[in-house]
């Protein structure tokens, strides 16, 4: 089921609206997989310990299309958000990013396994993708890896 925007809070750290986009209609997927999405990413949150600023949540088919997502995107699914890398993170070291990355990746395949999935985890410059996902799956799509 397709819903227009709701701004209720769904766990302790997010409201449904946190997953919507006004650029496609404040629409949201409401259905048992994706409230256990929200659910599973409270935990990360909580991990976390930090905000999180989601860029991406839910997106309809005809707007992941026009943003370039893939289509097989789990964002279409309401199983995957994009968030903002936090500040500090420019500040570290190169060795403290790596094990921040690794200690996100770690956390999220965790959480999933717990919940009977698998986790994705895309690493881009300036934000994070985590998604469900058939199998679990990391890839670094920086473009100065370098860094």
């Amino acid at each position: 089921m397709v819903i227009d925007f709701i701004a209720d809070q769904v766990t302790d750290h997010f409201k449904l609206s946190e997953f919507t986009n006004t650029l496609d209609g404040n629409k949201l997927l409401i259905n048992p997989e994706v409230i256990s999405f929200y659910h599973d990413l409270e935990k990360f949150r909580v991990w976390y310990n930090r905000p999180m600023v989601i860029t991406s949540g839910y997106r309809t088919p005809a707007f992941n299309r026009s943003v370039g997502g893939v289509s097989n995107s789990y964002h279409v699914r309401g199983l995957a958000v994009d968030f903002k890398l936090p500040p500090e993170y420019f500040d570290m070291s190169v060795s403290r990013r790596v094990s921040f990355v690794a200690n996100i990746r770690a956390k999220w395949y965790m959480i999933c396994r717990l919940s009977g999935h698998y986790g994705s985890v895309i690493l881009y410059d300036t934000w994070v993708h985590v998604s469900y996902w058939p199998y679990q799956y990391w890839e670094d799509k920086r473009v100065h890896k370098g860094d």
